[in-house]
């Protein structure tokens, strides 16, 4: 009677990334990326005869894991056409958000970024304001308004896929619109409105959030 021997190992890979960009407009500090990361585990049973035949099989799973929503007391948001911080001009609701310069703008280019579910708030740390919009209507202006929690003034991150660490913000309102400086001006006092979000790559449409150091 033929005795037949066997043995099984695993072989384990694994591999996991976060992206961290060098954040724009004047901080040292790293910028946000809240994606998800992924783990990708290779098992390989080796089963042996005693003729000496060798088999193999293998397996592959991955998992995506979302990473943590953002939850930051201070942060910049940079529109990367300019190199400029979406900041608040005076401490009224009702009043227009704008961008200017990341050096000078101080408390009103601070945003408190808060999770609400599957959205964010962007509390203004100088007025107490949220960033929001009036209506729906495309090139509706961007303004600070009270954070009484309606979809007025919530918003989605939308990864820009072909720019790692950039986002589109999509209000909750309007889900076809972006957060956008109107007319891709480049000057400091330039108005933000919501603007069609195609094609998500246009620059006066991309940001990057970054934490202040406190």
């Amino acid at each position: 009677m033929r005795n037949l021997r066997s043995m099984s190992g695993q072989v384990m890979a694994v591999a996991a990334s976060l992206l961290l960009v060098t954040a724009c407009g004047g901080s040292d500090d790293p910028a946000v990326d809240p994606t998800a990361t992924t783990t990708t585990t290779t098992s390989a049973d080796t089963t042996t005869t005693s003729t000496g035949e060798t088999t193999t099989t293998s397996a592959t799973t991955t998992t995506t894991t979302l990473a943590p929503q953002l939850n930051l007391a201070a942060a910049t948001v940079v529109a990367q056409h300019s190199q400029l911080c979406l900041a608040t001009i005076n401490g009224t609701a009702g009043s227009k958000v704008t961008q200017i310069d990341c050096a000078t703008a101080g408390a009103a280019q601070s945003w408190k970024i808060s999770p609400t579910g599957e959205t964010y708030t962007f509390l203004n740390n100088g007025s107490n304001l949220c960033l929001g919009v009036p209506d729906a209507e495309p090139e509706s202006f961007a303004v600070q308004m009270t954070c009484d929690g309606s979809l007025n003034v919530q918003w989605k991150l939308q990864p820009v896929v072909a720019n790692p660490g950039e986002f589109n913000l999509v209000p909750a309102l309007s889900p076809t619109q972006c957060l956008d400086v109107f007319g891709n001006e480049q000057a400091p006092g330039a108005d933000v409105i919501q603007f069609d979000c195609v094609p998500p790559e246009q620059a006066n449409k991309r940001w990057v959030i970054t934490a202040i150091a406190s």
